[in-house]
């Protein structure tokens, strides 16, 4: 792990820097490279040991929360920003945040210019579907001489204006196996075979779940079957809600149904200051039931007149200065009036004026 000051000159670690993925060029050492799309695939990514990572700029903050120290590519999409002063500005921002380097589709001028302050840019080669028009559609890269040519020069020519990485996507690997060790440009292989410096793949067709496409792309390997995970856990919402909503209308939902999610916590407020004791084998009105208490059975909860009797009597009990009457042998009357029992008007003082009330007081 390297000490490194990021481009907003805080102090952070990075498994690879820009200096070491150069390094690596014609060594042999292969890293892999893949694009989570939320927190969960993020952590996923770092326990399960992926060396880069790509993601788009709503996920930075949330990407170096999780992942600190892994070395992380950001950028934007071709139609995203106007001018060159905007792509350079929305680079300088994201570098600043904790980015190690910068995609973008634009022209040679815009990768240069962000080159020239800096950045590590980031371009693609071979397929581009955002370019598909100009290829007649989705389709690899390199099958003739004057293809893997073309891209040979593309490659050097994105070396004269400072490009430090590049997307190589579904190109034919003896190809790029034969220009990559003549430029110093990464390259990260997509679809391309082992050829590239880093090996990269989408989350989604990794684990073999949906991609943007009706079905993955002839080059996606998938390791795993999470679409068949998916299509269970919906399947079994889809039983649960519709259980739910038929003994909801059909009037038949019973209490206590469904997975027990544990013991009530105990707790409750305390008794106020002369309330009686709630009755007998009843917990606290409006507390919880004791841990050890037995559930109890559907439908055999009945409120007694006992139970509004009690409330009333906790009710009276709570009343402030209730007892001055019995301290002052009746001396003293105390008549609780509250919300707006005289009259529907909020003009309690008023009506002490007019000799309704003899006491008038409130609080805040």
């Amino acid at each position: 792990m390297k000490r490194i000051y990021d481009f907003g000159r805080a102090p952070a670690k990075r498994n690879y820097t820009v200096a070491d993925l150069k390094a690596l060029k014609g060594t042999g050492t292969k890293l892999s490279m893949s694009n989570p799309a939320n927190a969960t695939e993020i952590q996923a990514c770092v326990d399960a040991g992926i060396d880069l990572m790509v993601v788009w700029d709503e996920q930075l903050d949330e990407a170096r929360q999780i992942a600190p120290e892994h070395f992380m590519g950001i950028g934007s999409t071709w139609k995203q920003f106007g001018t060159a002063d905007e792509i350079l500005a929305h680079a300088i921002d994201l570098m600043g945040r904790g980015g190690d380097m910068y995609y973008t589709l634009r022209s040679f001028d815009v990768m240069e210019k962000l080159a020239n302050e800096g950045i590590p840019v980031q371009s693609h080669i071979g397929l581009i579907p955002t370019f598909a028009h100009w290829a007649g559609g989705l389709r690899a890269y390199g099958r003739t001489a004057d293809e893997a040519m073309e891209i040979y020069r593309t490659l050097k020519r994105m070396e004269d204006v400072g490009v430090f990485a590049v997307e190589a996507e579904c190109i034919a690997e003896e190809v790029l196996e034969a220009v990559n060790d003549k430029t110093s440009i990464v390259t990260f292989s997509l679809g391309s075979g082992q050829a590239g410096d880093a090996i990269m793949s989408f989350v989604a067709d990794i684990c073999g779940e949906d991609s943007e496409e009706e079905k993955p792309p002839k080059h996606a390997h998938a390791f795993g079957n999470l679409a068949r995970l998916h299509k269970q856990m919906y399947e079994e919402r889809v039983a649960a809600l519709k259980a739910f909503h038929e003994e909801s209308v059909a009037g038949k939902l019973e209490n206590g149904r469904g997975v027990d999610r544990g013991k009530r916590v105990p707790g409750g407020a305390p008794p106020a200051p002369g309330a009686p004791a709630p009755p007998q084998n009843e917990s606290r009105w409006g507390g919880a039931v004791a841990e050890d208490a037995p559930a109890a059975d559907p439908g055999s909860v009945r409120l007694t007149e006992e139970h509004w009797a009690y409330e009333n009597a906790r009710k009276t009990a709570e009343i402030p200065g209730r007892d001055l009457e019995e301290r002052t042998d009746g001396e003293i009357r105390i008549e609780f009036i509250g919300d707006n029992q005289i009259c529907g008007q909020l003009s309690c003082v008023e009506k002490t004026q007019q000799g309704i009330v003899d006491i008038y007081a409130a609080s805040t």
